[in-house]
């Protein structure tokens, strides 16, 4: 059994979308929030290939994927999306 759902990828656009939304206190320009759409897609594409492979491994892969997500979360606990656009 899966540890956790992985969004369908054909919905990528608009789950980064509403991601960025939720990151960013800001407006951004159209061109820069297609641009970072665009830009995401590929990476989170790849992501959620790797969260199939490992969910399709098993529970012990699944648990060492997620921890490894955590780990790059805290890293980037501190970033400010200011910075970033």
């Amino acid at each position: 059994m899966s540890l956790f759902a992985l969004p369908d990828p054909q919905d990528l656009a608009d789950i980064i979308a509403d991601r960025l939304d939720a990151l960013c206190d800001e407006p951004l320009s159209p061109e820069t929030r297609s641009q970072v759409i665009d830009n995401c897609i590929a990476p989170v594409t790849l992501m959620i290939r790797a969260g199939e492979m490992v969910c399709a491994a098993g529970e012990l892969e699944q648990m060492v994927f997620v921890n490894l997500i955590g780990t790059l979360t805290a890293q980037a606990e501190n970033l400010d999306m200011a910075e970033l656009t």
